[in-house]
């Protein structure tokens, strides 16, 4: 049986291939990332391999020998399936289907979630895009824990260590009052009263509540006799009992519809107006579609 010939490794095909197209032990060494030396002594063994030296200097620059030109030449093509198989591997890697999971907690932050899918599906069309709206507590429990990619919600109390965050706009807490209810402007301005009066407010634990309880504590007020609580779903409660005042935010007054019903009242709360945005694990997993998501909410005015 007729002998194959002398085989060689395809690191050394490459190197084959990097030294014909540089012409230069060091221009390889550029090429592959390695040193000079270690250029010269692969050619020395593939020299001792082959039984006869695969090129010759002329005029300054290596030429394939007249033996080493079909090792060369078959370096030169197998060198070029080799990458286009790596990149046909990172085409299908890319088009494997992948999921986001998003959490959002303040309803205010639906247009900017929105206009986000739709950038994302636009530039990644085999991305599905999944959304949970749930209360705060729920949800960040779930980013911990790897259920969602992102968050989107009020941003206090994150760690900046382990959690890194985007801030997408500012939601002013208000006190809301019945159209029919006859408050008058000065008692709107009275805490005292107003504590006297029925209340709406979100559950115990969630964020806003302990904004109104802190906010209640720092200023020595005692929270309201009268408390009916709601996880958030303000809409479904108007216009049941028109003599409650309403503490919430002015974008989910906004987004609810909830001026139908009801009017501002002149109360601020100073330092506990509440900054909503995305929030994600830093050093989370590597995903091109989780990047990508991150790059699309940074790049969002």
């Amino acid at each position: 049986m007729k002998s194959a010939g002398p085989s060689l490794t395809l690191r050394q095909l490459r190197l084959l291939r990097a030294t014909h197209d540089t012409g230069s032990m060091r221009g390889a060494s550029r090429v592959l990332g390695i040193s000079f030396a270690a250029v010269s002594k692969a050619l020395k063994d593939i020299e001792q391999t082959l039984g006869f030296p695969p090129f010759q200097k002329t005029r300054g620059r290596l030429l394939p020998t007249s033996r080493g030109s079909r090792y060369i030449a078959a370096a030169v093509r197998i060198d070029e399936e080799m990458s286009s198989l790596d990149r046909d591997v990172a085409t299908i890697t890319r088009t494997v289907p992948e999921r986001i999971s998003i959490g959002y907690a303040t309803i205010a932050l639906q247009p900017f979630l929105r206009r986000v899918i739709l950038e994302a599906k636009r530039q990644h069309p085999h991305v599905t895009f999944s959304a949970c709206r749930d209360n705060r507590i729920a949800l960040v429990r779930g980013l911990h824990a790897g259920i969602f990619d992102f968050f989107l919600g009020s941003l206090s109390g994150f760690d900046p260590a382990t959690v890194e965050t985007i801030p997408v706009l500012k939601d002013p807490y208000v006190v809301l009052a019945s159209l029919d209810d006859p408050i008058t402007e000065a008692q709107a301005m009275d805490w005292t009263y107003l504590l006297a009066r029925p209340w709406i407010l979100p559950c115990t634990g969630l964020l806003n509540r302990v904004h109104f309880d802190a906010f209640l504590q720092e200023n020595d007020l005692a929270l309201p006799h009268d408390i009916l609580e709601t996880d958030g779903q303000i809409s479904a409660i108007v216009p049941s009992d028109t003599l409650r005042l309403v503490f919430t935010t002015e974008w989910a007054t906004k987004a609810r519809g909830l001026w139908r019903f009801y009017r501002k009242l002149p109360v601020e709360f100073p330092g506990f107006n509440d900054v909503s945005g995305v929030a994600w694990i830093r050093n989370g997993p590597a995903r091109p579609s989780r990047t990508d998501t991150i790059a699309i909410m940074r790049s969002m005015p």
